[in-house]
């Protein structure tokens, strides 16, 4: 009898012992998994840099070998042009003005009416034959506007816009003042757009240059 005592004794103290080592189902809930990986917790670092031909996390390369379209100017007037043929009897005279990217203008007036040509870097010449837009009385702007483009830093013209001033009719106090707008290259230059007298011409004329080295030549048949 005393024997089966000393069991039961023995027993209930390991059940006992048992219990108190044991925690509870909530301390087991707020206990952190030993084994856990805990990089999946951490938020992720932003500061890292990408891997080594990872080139979804780079930014995009917008760099390019030609750069924004830019105005540059040139003075059409006798101050920055030099004359090179002159005709008092007849009227008539050229002059050089100096351009840009190796281009220059030349300036023809004759019988009271006005034009320009393009010289290329090569020397070769294209006039542009304003005539071509009103064969009356005409002047010239004081300034030709280069759109230019920067290509390896070098300054390479697309197209020139050149405000030309004819008469209306016989009366030279009566004028349209109309901006041509020419695509320039280095083997040919020619008229792709005139523009009118709006209001917001030189918006247009801009614009127009903007794709004239795309066009073509612009007909006056």
């Amino acid at each position: 009898m005393k024997n089966y005592k000393y069991i039961y004794l023995l027993a209930l103290s390991v059940a006992i012992s048992l219990l108190v080592g044991c925690p509870s189902a909530a301390n087991v809930q707020n206990a952190p998994a030993a084994n856990a990986n805990t990089n999946q917790a951490k938020p992720a670092d932003t500061n890292k840099s990408a891997s080594a031909g990872d080139d979804t996390t780079k930014p995009a390369d917008t760099s390019t070998t030609s750069e924004k379209i830019e105005p540059v100017y040139t003075d059409l007037t006798d101050k920055s042009c030099k004359t090179t043929d002159k005709n008092d009897e007849e009227e008539w005279m050229t002059a050089v003005c100096p351009g840009v990217g190796g281009f220059k203008l030349e300036v023809f007036e004759g019988d009271l009416r006005s034009s320009v040509n393009v010289i290329a870097p090569s020397g070769k010449k294209t006039e542009l034959e304003f005539q071509k837009v009103s064969g009356a009385f005409s002047t010239l702007g004081d300034k030709a506007e280069w759109r230019v483009e920067k290509k390896d830093g070098k300054d390479v013209p697309t197209a020139l816009i050149v405000r030309f001033n004819a008469s209306k009719g016989d009366d030279e106090t009566k004028q349209d003042s109309f901006l041509i707008v020419s695509k320039i290259s280095a083997d040919k230059s020619c008229i792709t757009d005139v523009v009118k007298p709006i209001a917001n011409a030189n918006e247009e004329a801009r614009k127009l240059a903007a794709t004239a080295a795309t066009k073509p030549c612009k007909s006056f048949e």
